[in-house]
This record gives C-alpha cells, structure tokens and sequence, in this order.
C-alpha cells in the first residue's frame, strides 16, 4: 500500500507538471514539433483515477451523485460533439470536455473523502513555485543583466508565428515592458505571455495563502513542564517562502491582473481572518492598510502604463468582438475552437496579431449558450457550497475563477477543467447531506 501511495504521489506530480505545459506555453502551441501534451494528460488522469479507485474504497454514493451530474451532462456534450466540433477539434474536445472534466470530478471527490480535496492544487503549487525560482534565475541574470545568453528557440503559434528565446527550455523571452524599475523582458517564464505565467502564480498563492493549514501557526510555541517546543516550523517556513517567491515572481511578471488580485487575496485574507486580541486587531489593520497603500500605487502605476499602450485597446476591443460573434450563433456558437468569426471582426488599426485575450467571450462566439452552460454549472457549485456551508475559502477560490475567466484566455486549458471540476465536485457533495461538516472544513 505504501508503494501505491508513492506511485500516486509521483503521478500526481508528472499531472501537474504537464497541466502546466499545456497552460498556453510555447509546447503546446509549438509549430515544429509535436510534444503529445494532451495525450501524456489523459493517460495520467487514468493512472490516477485507477490508482485512487485500487487505494481507496468509493462509495456507491459517490458514484449514484456523479452519474446524476453527468449523465445529462454526457446527453448535452456529445449532441454538442456533434453538432458543433469539427473533425480537426474532435480530440481535443472529447480529452477535456468528456474525459478529464468528468474524471476531475470524481478523482476530487474520492480526494474529498479523505479530507484532501485539493491535493492537485497543492502539487501545482509545490512545481510551479520551482519553475519560478527557475525563471527569476534566468530573467535576471539573463533578460536583465544579460549575463546569460538564450541557449535555443522554439518555434510557436500565440497570436502569430514566433520563434521563443529560450533557456535550456525552462525560460522563454518574448514581452518587453516598463514598469518600475523593469526595463525589457517581462518574466514569462515557461509561457507564451506573462497573463498565463499571472494565472498560475494567482493560483497558487491561493493556495498557500488560504490552503495551508494554519492551526500550528496560531500557536508557535508550545510550553510544557517549562519547556518550550516548536510547532510545525518547517512547515511555516516552507509556506512562506514559497509565498514570498510566487510573489516576487508575480510583480516581475508585470501582469495588472495578477497585482490586483495579489492585493484582493491578502485583502481578504484579512478579512477573513479576525483575531480576537486587540493589539492583534490593530496590527492586523494597521499592516493592511500599508498593503492597500502599496497595492494602490503598484496598481496605478501599472494601469497608466497599460492605459496608454495597445494592449489596454486591444483587451477592451475584445470584450466588444467578442459579444458581435457570439451574436451570430447564440445557442451553439460559431464553432469550437475556430477563432475565424472572431479574427473577422478584428481591427488592423492598433493590432499587430489575430491573437484573443479572454475567455468568456471565447466560449460564447465559439459554443454559445450550450459549451457556456459547462462553465456556469460549475460556478453555480461554487457558490452553492459557500452559501450552504458558509465556507469562504469556496468564495475566494470562486472570486479568482471568474475573474480570470473574464480577462485571460486559458478557456479549453487543462487548469480550467481542474477548476470548473471544482464546481462540479461542490455540487455532487452538496447532494450528500452527510458531507456537511467536511464541506465546512474543505481546506
């Protein structure tokens, strides 16, 4: 058995590395190669799901719920498959939309049993926190100080065709920007663009910011027979330096999006959060009130910079594109993944690609109303589960959701079938009644 969970463990890991490549990242949307990201995905969420199913026991119950999710769920995608997917875009909808949503859903909800919903997320984070400090390692001693010079390129499609500086095939160049004292190359890290390299980062400090668990913390220091014993220090050490590395990462990344919602994660962490101790509360505020003030000014900085570039008209043309193709297919949009209807609209008058910038409308003019319904099952489970068990945590990780789901494009990624298998992992648990007090304490 404990090699099984050492096997478990190990392919849990090789899925989140590979859910990360697939994020919008020169290898998945290379041109010169083919890296079969999605086909390695796919055979790992069968490993795990076989490995989970032989380790644990499932419950008829969880099964009876899954199947009253997905059966009509099944009924709606393969009339879609049909109606609306051409032969190109065949495989990649089946592997998301009919093989890994459905599965995410019910590996979360055998995880949700032993009280470890969110171990994925927790494996995302543990990788994505060593590709950052690799890449902070490259970005400035390569992109910065040029001490290190690009040791390849990979050839990719992101908005047109473009051959990618790169690293040792762990660090890429592309974005140039100004802000502070950044001058140059942003920190894309292994992706395409520095939104994509933002949403994981975001995602992870979610994670280690309201995911960790905090009970040790709250008593540093216990004292028995006059003696004084450390609570779990290694563990809060680890907590905060993967947070103080995500976060740097984060700022030399230079995504608006990703400032704001840094500074709405801690924020509501505070929120949250309410000591009982009077001088706790003071410094509580107190150091808050410094965190908005620097948020503010990061912010501000950022949007005049962004306000007065392409990329800021680009982004608001999109929302209205966006809407003009939706409009004309609402119920089974234009044609999943076929960016033509939208490329059409496109203005050559400030854009220098056909590329897109958010999701939502994406879905919209490429699945309409039908492929839309997917995404808000999957928010409505979110907020289900906060207004029946009062579990905030849910909130926060729905705030980030939407979003990001509103402003980056990541919509057919392997991360977005993890978060909206979420959603559906909330709303099978809120049919068993006697989950209430695990759903209460899902962190």
């Amino acid at each position: 058995m404990k090699i099984l969970i050492l096997l478990t463990t190990f392919f849990e890991y090789l899925f989140a590395l590979f859910v990360i490549l697939d994020c919008n990242t020169p290898y998945a949307v290379a041109l010169d190669r083919n890296y079969y990201i999605t086909e390695i995905v796919m055979i790992l969420i069968i490993i795990l799901l076989i490995l989970n199913f032989i380790i644990n026991h499932i419950s008829k119950r969880l099964i009876s719920n899954w199947l009253k999710i997905f059966f009509p769920y099944y009924l709606i995608m393969f009339t879609f498959l049909l109606v609306n997917v051409s032969d190109e875009k065949r495989v990649n909808f089946m592997a998301r939309f009919l093989i890994a949503l459905p599965i995410l859903t019910l590996l979360f909800g055998i995880y949700q049993k032993s009280n470890d919903i969110y171990r994925i997320l927790k494996r995302l984070t543990n990788v994505i926190s060593v590709l950052s400090l690799i890449s902070l390692f490259f970005w400035f001693f390569g992109s910065q100080l040029h001490y290190l010079s690009p040791t390849g390129q990979i050839l990719s499609y992101w908005g047109y065709e473009f051959n990618y500086p790169s690293y040792y095939g762990l660090y890429f160049e592309r974005q140039m920007d100004n802000f502070l004292w950044i001058h140059g190359y942003r920190n894309i890290g292994i992706f395409c663009e520095g939104p994509m390299f933002s949403l994981i980062l975001v995602i992870s400090l979610f994670t280690e910011i309201f995911l960790f668990q905090e009970d040790s913390t709250k008593k540093l220091l216990n004292i028995v027979n006059g003696k004084i014993y450390l609570n779990n220090v290694k563990g809060i050490l680890r907590n905060r330096i993967k947070i103080s590395i995500l976060v740097i990462t984060l700022v030399t990344t230079t995504s608006t999006t990703g400032m704001v919602l840094l500074v709405l994660l801690l924020l509501l962490k505070y929120a949250i959060n309410s000591p009982k101790e009077k001088y706790k509360l003071i410094l509580k505020w107190v150091s808050g009130l410094f965190i908005i003030v620097g948020g503010l000014i990061i912010m501000n900085n950022l949007l005049e910079t962004k306000s007065n570039s392409n990329s800021w008209l680009i982004r608001m043309s999109d929302y209205n594109i966006g809407f003009k193709a939706w409009m004309n297919s609402p119920l089974f949009g234009n044609g999943y993944g076929d960016w033509t209807s939208l490329q059409s609209l496109m203005s050559e008058n400030f854009r220098t690609n056909t590329g897109f910038s958010n999701a939502i409308f994406t879905v919209l003019s490429q699945g309409g109303i039908v492929l839309m319904l997917v995404y808000v099952i999957s928010i409505i489970g979110y907020f289900r589960c906060f207004l029946k068990y009062k579990n905030k945590v849910v909130l926060v990780f729905e705030i980030i959701f939407l979003i990001e789901f509103v402003v980056t494009l990541f919509q057919y990624t392997f991360i977005m079938m993890i978060l909206l298998a979420y959603g559906y992992t909330y709303m099978a648990c809120n049919l068993e009644e006697r989950n209430n007090e695990k759903m209460r304490n899902l962190v």
